[in-house]
C-alpha cells in the first residue's frame, strides 16, 4: 500500500485492514517526513483558533466540493497531487480534511443512537403541525349537573359595546408585521449607539493611560502609594511609636528590597515550619512535608487522604524497596551487601487519596559520608535526569553541570537520554527509562555503576585504558575501554516468562552486552577467565550462568536516537520545558497529567509509573483521548509488575481499591499468558473479556490478544461491545478454529527453578482472574 495523504488519514482513524495497517505502520516509522506529518495532523486538529476555509472559496482546496471529492475518492487523480500539495503546505486545509475524514469515520461506522422517547416527540410535532385547529362551536353550554351550583346569569352587552371591545381587542394586540417593523426601526439606533460608544472608549484611551493622571477620568483613580515614603516616615518614628507590626512591615520591605532570604529561612527554622522555597510546595497552598517513618507499609498503603486528614497539607511519598529497578540487594560501594528496604507508600502531593510509591534504600552513615565525594557530573542540559533526594525522600530533577555524588540514584525517563561525565573520563548516555545508581572509584580508582534496569551507551572521552566497574542483580564485573575508540551498549531487564506470578516467581535477570566499537575485555564474578567483545558482537548474561556469545547478532534498535517515535521525542522536548529543578517531579508530573497535547499527557503518566504513581495509569486507561497510547500504557504497566514483587503488590493493591473485581482481572492481565494456558480456558477468557461493560478491561484484554496473535479483526475497545458484535464474531471464530496461539513464542529461557506451565507453583488459572 502507498503511503499517501488519504491512506495516512485512513491509519489514523484506524479503519484499515490489519495487514495494510502494520504496512502503513512500520513506513510511518521508516519515515522521518511521515512521522512528522502525524504530529502535524493531531497538532493542527487540536488548535482552538484555527480557522476554516470559507463555503463560497474558489480554486484548488477552498472549494468545499473539492474537498468532499477528495474524501469521496471521486477527486480526478490529476488533480490529487495539487490538492495534497496545498493540505500538506496549509494548517487550515490539512485540519479541514483531518478533522471531516474523522466525522466521517465516526458516523459511517457507528449508527445515530436516537432516545425513543425523543423519537416519539418528534413525531407527535409532526401530527400536532398536521391538525387543523378546532372550529368555535355555536352550541350553548351544557347545563350544570344537579349537585352543581348554578351561576348567575350574566347579561349580554350591547352590539356598540361588543363592536367597540372587538376593536379595541385588536388595537392592543400587535401583529408579527408591526413587531417585525418595530424591531427594524430599532435596529439602527442601537448600532449607532454601540458604534459611539466604542469610538469615545477609544478616545479615552488615546488621551491618557487609564490611571489618576488622566485629564478626563483621572478623578475616579486613585494615587497609588509611595511605599519608599511609607518605610522613610517609620524608621523616623521613636523607638517607643513605633508598633512591633511596623518592625515587621519594615523588616519584610528590607527582606524584598535586597532579595534577602536568610531571615524567612531562619524564622520558619526556629518556628518548626517550612520555608517557602521547599520543595513540598502544593498547587493551592504552601503545605507541610511530612517525612513520618513509623508506619507499616501496609498501613501507609491504606492511609489515603480521609475526611479527618488535614486539608492544604503535602506529605512527601515514600519509596518502595528499589522502585521499579530489580529486586536484587542493594551493594554498598565498599561491596557489602545492604538490605532491602521495606515498601512504604503515603498519598500523592496532587491527587485525591490514592497510595503513591517512590522507591528508596534509606541512607546508612557510611552513605552519608561517601556523598560528599564528587563522581562525575550530569551535561545534559534538555534531557531529563531525576536524583532522588533523601532529605526530601522525593525526586528532584538534576540541573546542568551539577555534581554527581557516591551512592546517588539517578532516573532517565522514557524517550530521554541523558549524559553523564563520570571520573576519570568515562562517558555515560543513560537511555530512558533507566534507573542507576553511582559508586565511587574502587581502591584501584576505577568508578562504578549499579544498574537496577535499563540501558546505558558508555564509551570514554577521548582516553584509552579506562576501565569501569559495571553491577546488577547479583553480579558484578569489569569492563576495560583498551582502545579510545571503544562502545559498550548495554541493557539490563528482570524477565517474567508469560503467565507466572509477579509476587512469587523469582525472576530471570538477564543482561546484554554489545560492542558497537571494540574489542572490549569483560571480567565479572562468574567467569574464571576475562572474555573479549568483539565489535557487533553481544555477550548475553542470564543470572549467575556464564556469558554466551553470539558474533552475528542484530545491532539493538535502542541505540540509535532514530529509532524513538519522533512523537515522543517531540513530547519530551516539551515535558523538559515544564520540570523545575526545585520542585518534586512527582508534583509537576501531576499537573502535566492534564496537558492539552495527549502526546505529553502519556508521556507523564509514563513517568508517573517509574516514579511509583500508579493510579494515573486507570485514569490514562478510560480517557478516550489516550486511545493511540493505549499499547504504550500497557506495555509500562507489564514492566512495573515484572520489575519486582514489591512493585507487582503495590499495583495489585492499587487495582483493586480504585477497581474492585475488575481490578483484580486487570491485574492477572498483566501477568500475560503461556502457551499452555491458553490451550487450557485462557484464550476463551480474553475473548469473553472483549464484551466487558469496563473499557479498561477491554483494553487490557485486546492488548493481550494484538501481542499473542498479532492480529485486530477491527475491534477497537474504545467503542461499545453493541456496536462491534462484527468484530467479536471474528475473534470467537479464531478461537473455534484453534488460532489464538502465540504468533512468535516467548523466549526460551534456561531451566528454572520453577516452572511456567499453567499449573505451576506460584501461577494462578486464567478462570480465576
Amino acid at each position: 500500500m502507498r503511503l499517501t495523504l488519504r491512506t495516512l488519514l485512513a491509519y489514523l482513524d484506524e479503519i484499515l485492514e490489519p495487514a495494510d495497517s502494520r504496512e502503513l505502520g512500520q513506513k510511518i516509522e521508516q519515515s522521518e517526513f511521515a512521522s512528522g506529518l502525524v504530529h502535524r495532523i493531531r497538532s493542527v486538529t487540536r488548535k482552538l483558533r484555527l480557522g476554516a476555509p470559507k463555503l463560497s472559496g474558489k480554486g484548488m482546496g477552498l472549494d468545499p466540493n473539492t474537498v468532499a471529492e477528495y474524501l469521496d475518492n471521486t477527486l480526478p487523480p490529476d488533480r490529487i497531487p495539487d490538492f495534497e500539495k496545498v493540505c500538506i503546505e496549509s494548517d487550515v486545509h490539512l485540519a479541514e480534511v483531518a478533522s471531516c475524514h474523522q466525522i466521517l469515520t465516526l458516523v459511517l461506522g457507528e449508527p445515530a443512537d436516537v432516545d425513543p422517547v425523543l423519537r416519539e416527540r418528534i413525531r407527535g410535532l409532526s401530527t400536532a403541525i398536521a391538525m387543523p385547529a378546532a372550529p368555535p362551536t355555536d352550541h350553548p353550554p351544557q347545563p350544570p349537573e344537579d349537585d352543581q351550583p348554578v351561576p348567575p346569569p350574566v347579561e349580554a352587552p350591547h352590539a356598540e359595546s361588543a363592536a367597540g371591545a372587538s376593536t379595541s381587542a385588536a388595537m392592543v394586540r400587535p401583529s408579527p408585521t408591526m413587531v417585525a417593523s418595530s424591531h427594524s426601526r430599532l435596529l439602527p439606533l442601537v448600532g449607532t449607539m454601540l458604534i459611539a460608544f466604542v469610538l469615545a472608549l477609544i478616545a479615552l484611551f488615546a488621551i491618557g493611560p487609564m490611571d489618576h493622571t488622566h485629564p478626563v477620568l483621572g478623578v475616579f483613580f486613585s494615587a497609588p502609594v509611595d511605599r519608599g515614603q511609607v518605610a522613610q516616615r517609620t524608621e523616623h518614628l521613636a523607638p517607643s511609636d513605633r508598633s512591633p507590626a511596623a518592625d515587621q512591615k519594615t523588616e519584610n520591605q528590607q527582606s524584598v528590597a535586597g532579595h534577602s532570604t536568610s531571615r524567612p529561612q531562619a524564622d520558619s527554622a526556629a518556628s518548626g515550619k517550612q520555608s517557602p522555597t521547599a520543595d513540598s510546595t502544593a498547587l493551592g497552598s504552601p503545605g507541610t512535608l511530612s517525612t513520618t517513618t513509623d508506619q507499616s507499609p501496609r498501613q501507609k498503603m491504606n492511609s489515603g487522604i480521609g475526611p479527618d486528614a488535614t486539608r492544604g497539607t503535602q506529605t512527601a511519598p515514600k519509596p518502595l524497596g528499589n522502585g521499579t529497578g530489580s529486586d536484587h540487594a542493594t551493594m554498598t560501594s565498599d561491596g557489602e551487601t545492604g538490605g532491602k528496604a521495606a515498601g512504604s507508600v503515603t498519598p500523592a502531593p496532587v491527587s485525591s487519596s490514592e497510595p503513591r510509591v517512590e522507591s528508596s534504600t534509606p541512607a546508612t552513615a557510611k552513605e552519608t559520608a561517601t556523598d560528599v565525594n564528587e563522581v562525575g557530573r550530569c551535561l545534559s542540559d534538555q534531557h531529563i535526569l531525576a536524583r532522588f533526594d533523601r532529605a526530601t525522600r522525593s525526586w528532584l530533577r538534576l540541573a546542568p553541570l551539577s555534581p554527581l555524588r557516591a551512592n546517588d540514584r539517578l532516573l532517565a525517563f522514557p524517550a530521554s537520554r541523558p549524559l553523564l561525565s563520570l571520573t576519570p573520563g568515562i562517558q555515560v548516555f543513560v537511555i530512558g527509562p533507566t534507573e542507576i545508581t553511582v559508586r565511587r572509584p574502587d581502591a584501584e580508582g576505577i568508578p562504578g555503576i549499579t544498574i537496577a534496569h535499563g540501558q546505558l551507551l558508555i564509551a570514554t572521552d577521548g582516553k584509552s585504558g579506562i576501565a569501569l566497574n559495571i553491577e546488577f542483580a547479583e553480579r558484578r564485573g569489569r569492563v576495560s575501554f583498551n582502545n579510545a575508540d571503544s562502545v559498550l551498549a548495554i541493557q539490563c531487564n528482570p524477565y517474567l516468562p508469560p503467565g507466572s506470578n509477579p509476587e512469587t516467581f523469582k525472576r530471570y535477570h538477564v543482561a546484554q552486552l554489545y560492542a558497537q566499537e571494540g574489542p572490549l575485555p569483560w571480567q565479572d564474578t562468574v567467569s574464571p577467565a576475562p572474555i573479549s567483545i568483539e565489535a557487533g558482537s553481544i555477550a548475553t548474561l542470564i543470572d549467575q550462568r556464564s556469558p554466551q556469545l553470539n558474533s552475528s547478532a542484530p545491532k539493538p534498535s535502542w541505540i540509535d536516537i532514530q529509532n524513538t517515535p519522533l512523537i515522543d521525542r517531540d513530547a519530551a522536548k516539551q515535558l523538559e520545558q515544564m520540570l523545575a529543578p526545585d520542585r518534586p517531579l512527582s508534583i509537576s508530573l501531576q499537573e502535566q497529567t492534564n496537558n492539552r497535547l495527549v502526546e505529553v499527557r502519556s508521556l507523564a503518566v509514563r513517568c508517573l509509573g517509574q516514579l511509583g504513581y500508579y493510579d494515573v495509569f486507570v485514569n490514562a486507561l478510560n480517557d478516550k483521548d489516550l486511545r493511540s497510547y493505549w499499547p504504550g500504557l500497557f506495555q509500562s504497566m507489564q514492566s512495573i509488575v515484572a520489575s519486582n514483587p514489591q512493585s507487582a503488590a503495590v499495583m495489585r493493591e492499587m487495582l483493586e481499591r480504585l477497581r474492585g473485581d475488575d481490578g483484580k482481572t486487570m491485574y492477572r492481565l498483566l501477568w500475560g499468558y503461556s502457551p499452555d494456558q491458553l490451550k487450557e480456558s485462557a484464550a476463551r477468557h480474553l475473548v469473553d473479556l472483549l464484551a466487558s461493560d469496563a473499557i479498561d478491561v477491554r483494553i487490557l484484554a485486546f492488548e493481550n490478544l494484538k501481542a499473542i496473535t498479532g492480529r485486530n479483526f477491527m475491534y477497537n475497545p474504545q467503542r461499545a461491545p453493541k456496536l462491534q458484535k462484527r468484530a467479536i464474531m471474528n475473534w470467537q471464530k479464531a478461537l473455534n478454529q484453534g488460532e489464538i496461539v502465540f504468533r512468535t513464542p516467548p523466549p526460551a529461557m534456561p531451566e528454572h527453578r520453577e516452572s511456567v506451565s499453567g499449573k505451576a507453583a506460584g501461577a494462578e488459572s486464567p478462570k480465576t482472574p
